[in-house]
């Protein structure tokens, strides 16, 4: 019963991962990119294409489609070929993607060490970086 509740109780983003995401830890930079493209959609206009990721863990694979365009941007989890071409295809593991979220890889190092593969727009694989960083301003020395 109490169970129940607390499930009723949560909100959109606060769900529950889905049994496809248990053991990954990307759904959660996934979500804050949900909520960065509804609460700034300028950035739709900024970064206009979409992304196609497949994050990998050892011998499983999980998939995130971002929408980040006009005239309704969305991040959803996808199935392996759902028929739509991405403008940038994205492939990196679990580890290397919570990396390169948090800052402590970058985008240009990832791709060119071989943990990151890109097929598709390469300008656009750059924009990425709208998303995942924090909008915090810097200190300026």
């Amino acid at each position: 019963c109490f169970l129940t509740l607390v499930f009723l109780k949560r909100r959109r983003t606060d769900r529950m991962p889905s049994s496809e995401e248990e053991g990954f830890e990307c759904a959660a930079t996934f979500e804050k990119m949900t909520k960065k493209l509804e609460t700034r959609p300028e950035l739709a206009d900024k970064i206009n294409g979409t992304f196609a990721f497949t994050i990998t863990s050892g011998d499983r694979r999980i998939h995130y489609v971002v929408v980040a365009k006009k005239p309704e941007p969305s991040v959803r989890q996808a199935k392996p070929d759902d028929g739509k071409k991405p403008d940038c295809a994205i492939t990196i593991s679990d580890a290397d993607f919570k990396k390169l979220a948090s800052g402590k890889l970058s985008g240009m190092a990832a791709y060119m060490s071989g943990k990151m593969k890109i097929k598709g727009d390469m300008a656009l694989a750059q924009k990425l970086a709208l998303l995942l960083t924090d909008d915090k301003p810097k200190a300026k020395l």
